[in-house]
């Protein structure tokens, strides 16, 4: 994904609201009753669910919403260090914005999921995990290198010590 389509995602995120309800089925992740802070995380928990199981090959609409509303919640809460946008372009190599979604997912479950303690590098792994689990389906996924390395580093045992290198 290049900066400037961030960039563009960013600011639509800005100004549009996502007033959803998750559920297990992609359908039901989006409907238009207003939520709560705590309702919105439970949505956000289903949506990362989601992403991650699903195939990136299916339902593309809905993806694309249901990346909307993990990526406003990730912005409003973490925020976007563009660095971290261009870390995730060299290891998602040519698979771009599907697996960048897929990170931050996988972040913003484990950061909500252990909320009390603000665990960055935790959810950071997390959030690499995550993508790792859905590059290896290998569906409507293109080679990358970098997250072929990381993988083999990560069956090493090492994947705190590339975290702490590359994400910190």
């Amino acid at each position: 994904m290049k900066v400037e389509n961030l960039i563009v995602v960013l600011i639509l995120c800005f100004f549009s609201k996502f007033d959803v309800c998750a559920q297990t089925k992609s359908e039901n992740i989006i409907s238009t009753s207003k939520v709560d802070s705590l309702e919105t995380e439970m949505m956000v928990l289903k949506a990362a669910n989601w992403l991650e199981n699903s195939d990136l090959d299916k339902e593309q609409e809905n993806r694309k919403k249901i990346n909307g509303i993990v990526l406003k919640w990730y912005i409003d809460n973490i925020g976007l260090n563009i660095s971290l946008a261009e870390k995730l372009k060299t290891i998602n190599g040519e698979n771009g914005g599907n697996l960048m979604m897929i990170y931050f997912a996988g972040f913003s479950k484990y950061y909500i999921e252990h909320k009390t303690d603000k665990p960055k590098f935790e959810a950071q792994k997390a959030g690499l995990v995550s993508v790792m689990k859905v590059y290896k389906k290998g569906v409507e996924i293109t080679n990358s290198p970098e997250l072929d390395r990381l993988i083999n580093l990560t069956e090493q045992g090492k994947l705190d010590e590339y975290v702490k290198d590359n994400f910190e």
